[in-house]
């Protein structure tokens, strides 16, 4: 019976591959792909530096995605080496690796709640567009949200069981996390919050005890194994940058940001001390820092406000509400709610904890101290833990009444039916609180709708219309075509502010771009309510 289940896995797992395959075939690189391939290039290539794009988000394990163009140069002129020198061939190492993840997904909730849970867990992780999404570009998303996963995996694992194989299994893909994106910092503060649940009634009892000696013993086994961590994390992090400049002392960091020239000006006598870090590691933060401090990244976008360089609270959450599809929500929902009346039956502090410490934490900083705000794709990595804790609604599936299982199963088809109906455009998806799709840039923008995926949509949309009119830079009649990003503004708010606030669109381009018809007497309405505005906000009667 077993086998017939691994076999359902594996039909599950290459329907998702070819999902990802056939929905990208003619969507364009987005804003960040090149570079990220570029960069992972150049690692393989032996050259480290951070700064050659100016991008604080690359990073060496991108070098995967262009692995395939350094094999291909191995290889006699033919057309698969011509294949993997295309750098559109780095989409399906990305692709890899969310099969990888998809099945650690299965794989940690089957272990939990049994066979059933980790079917469901895997179904919801394939109708989850913004995973599918994200899951077909040469970024650097998918990849921590893989390696995290897998990460927290692995220290559950070895938390339960012990042992020093499986500390280094654990402590060598939480170091390889640190070089895929910087976010996976926090991988750190989870695993000490999780020990610090996991242990905490035995210390306390020890020291209601007394028991001095249990308690120093424990201490030091988490020492030994902290700095254990710390010192394979360290390893990682300069081989992954190829050692460049590591030892490096702070002080002879040239940072852009200022608050890393305030930290680098405050530490004294430690700014003279070597770094076990590589240079470009740290170049990296103070990249973004500064680019956060002065709002070079473009406009944070929500319900209609723009800001800058402030961010907005709780933008994730409602990024999670609109883009997330309405039946993942209910089945995480209904999976808390019934977790909570037979909490008794599960064992939080053993299991749970290890999925729910990481989502309160990253979900805490992501909403209330963030610094740049872009799009869902930064919240990516709690959706893996969310749909595993969702297997808990089947650990008792044998037991459910038909009436339920055919209401569980109603609900996957609203959600098979919601996500297709986007197909292709995963990126742009917005579930059906949103009921009129060509208003969601009214909502939320950026890479939640518009990231330069469907420039060839729009290239063939205007061959068909080719009295459209793109992208004009100035008010104009007839048919208009503007990039949502655009239109509401992440860059010169000001250049589309009387197409927004006095048009809505008609038609849109695969969700990306916004189509206007402007009539004469209704631009010269619009241009002579906007003189008005103007006089007004100028103090002019």
């Amino acid at each position: 019976m077993k086998r017939i289940y691994w076999i359902f896995l594996l039909i599950i797992l290459a329907a998702l591959f070819l999902l990802e395959v056939i929905s990208i075939r003619h969507k364009t690189f987005t804003a960040d792909e090149e570079d990220h391939y570029g960069y992972g290039w150049r690692i393989l290539m032996g050259n480290a530096d951070s700064r050659i794009e100016g991008n604080g988000t690359l990073m060496p394990f991108n070098s995967l995605n262009a692995l395939p163009r350094l094999i291909g140069r191995q290889l006699p002129a033919s057309a698969f080496r011509d294949f993997l020198a295309d750098i559109h061939t780095g989409r399906y190492v990305t692709m890899l690796f969310s099969l990888l993840l998809a099945f650690y997904v299965f794989k940690w909730s089957k272990e939990l709640y049994g066979f059933p849970a980790g079917y469901f867990s895997l179904i919801l992780f394939a109708f989850s567009p913004n995973l599918i999404a994200h899951s077909r570009l040469i970024t650097n998303d998918i990849f921590a949200t893989c390696l995290m996963t897998i990460s927290l995996y692995y220290f559950w694992r070895f938390i339960t069981l012990g042992g020093w194989t499986r500390a280094m299994i654990s402590a060598t893909l939480v170091g390889i996390s640190q070089v895929v994106k910087y976010s996976s910092v926090g991988l750190y503060l989870m695993m000490a919050a999780i020990v610090m649940v996991r242990y905490s009634p035995d210390m306390l009892l020890g020291l209601r005890k007394k028991e001095i000696k249990t308690l120093i013993r424990m201490a030091g086994v988490f020492i030994r194994y902290a700095l254990f961590f710390a010192v394979v994390s360290l390893f990682i992090i300069n081989a992954g940058f190829l050692f460049n400049r590591t030892f490096t002392p702070l002080k002879d960091y040239t940072f852009k940001s200022d608050f890393w020239k305030n930290i680098q000006s405050k530490s004294e006598i430690l700014s003279r001390i070597p770094l076990p870090l590589p240079v470009p590691y740290l170049e990296g933060p103070d990249d973004r820092q500064w680019e956060s401090e002065t709002g070079e990244h473009g406009n944070a976008y929500l319900f209609g406000e723009i800001r800058n360089p402030d961010c907005f609270t709780g933008y994730y959450f409602w990024a999670y509400l609109f883009k997330v599809p309405i039946a993942i929500q209910l089945f995480i929902l209904l999976s808390i709610l019934a977790y909570l009346i037979n909490f008794r039956k599960f064992n939080f502090s053993r299991n749970e904890a290890f999925l729910w410490i990481p989502i309160i934490l990253f979900s805490v900083y992501i909403n209330f101290f963030p610094s740049i705000q872009s799009g869902i794709r930064y919240s990516l990595p709690i959706f893996p833990l969310l749909l595993i804790f969702a297997g808990s609604l089947l650990k008792n599936w044998s037991k459910f009444k038909l009436l339920l299982r055919l209401s569980i199963a109603l609900l996957l088809l609203y959600l098979v039916i919601s996500v297709l109906s986007y197909y292709p455009h995963y990126l742009s998806y917005f579930n059906e609180l949103v009921p009129n799709r060509k208003m969601a840039y009214k909502i939320l923008a950026d890479s939640n709708l518009e990231w330069g995926q469907n420039r060839q949509y729009l290239e063939d949309y205007l061959s068909a219309h080719p009295k459209a009119i793109r992208f004009p830079v100035a008010p104009r009649t007839g048919r208009i075509v503007v990039a949502a990003n655009k239109l509401v503004g992440i860059f010169r708010p000001r250049e589309c502010r009387w197409l927004r606030e006095n048009f809505e669109p008609v038609d849109h381009v695969a969700y990306s771009f916004l189509v206007f018809d402007v009539s004469p007497e209704a631009l010269a309405q619009a241009l002579k309510i906007e003189r008005e505005e103007r006089r007004k906000e100028q103090g002019k009667p």
